[in-house]
């Protein structure tokens, strides 16, 4: 049976009123205790639908699209090991559950405390640096993976040969590792600045 909008389950410590013979009970709960209160708050929180919507694509890409091409039997036995891989586990797990991570986390840290704008300003910075940085790693990846199932399991090439020649595709990807580092860094100290209540 559905409930209406207005009615919640219960649960220690909130107030209800009697609603008849349904059963039910009218809960008066505060605007931030139900879960259309909880969504209107994530809505309007800063950084909420940013990271939300950076994890889905991620997922959509990194996870799913990615992951399906890679789990195909004639693509697996030559692309499996390599930095294909790599690519993939880049995008699945910073990608999909790191920024649903951040944003459940920041929710939670600041969603009782009134922003400054600053703030704002270098956490969406922060953002743009993670995703930047893992767009870099996870797009060298792809093509070195590419290249590296060509060379070794199509051409016959040493191993080692042939990660000689993909040596500038990792080394873009270092560069995409520095950006995300100082990203995450960045973030990790407003995330702890904030907890902590030194700034807001």
């Amino acid at each position: 049976m559905a409930l209406p909008r207005n009615y919640c389950q219960r649960a220690p410590g909130s107030a209800y009123r009697p609603s008849g013979r349904s059963g039910l009970a009218k809960c008066s709960c505060g605007p931030g205790e139900t879960f259309e209160g909880l969504q209107k708050q994530f809505t309007a929180f800063p950084f909420g639908p940013l990271l939300f919507y950076a994890s889905v694509f991620w997922n959509v890409v990194g996870a799913g699209f990615l992951g399906f091409i890679l789990a195909l039997p004639f693509v697996n036995r030559y692309a499996h090991g390599t930095y294909f891989t790599s690519a993939h586990a880049h995008m699945a797990l910073f990608g999909f559950l790191g920024f649903l991570v951040l944003a459940s986390s920041y929710y939670v840290l600041t969603r009782e405390k009134t922003l400054k704008d600053s703030h704002v300003r270098r956490v969406k910075l922060c953002l743009i640096l993670l995703n930047v940085g893992l767009g870099i790693m996870a797009v060298n990846l792809i093509i070195a993976g590419f290249l590296q199932t060509y060379l070794v399991r199509g051409a016959g090439m040493d191993f080692g040969l042939a990660n000689f020649l993909l040596r500038p595709y990792l080394l873009l990807r270092g560069l995409g590792g520095m950006v995300f580092a100082a990203g995450a860094l960045l973030l990790a100290w407003e995330m702890a600045s904030t907890a902590l209540g030194r700034r807001h």
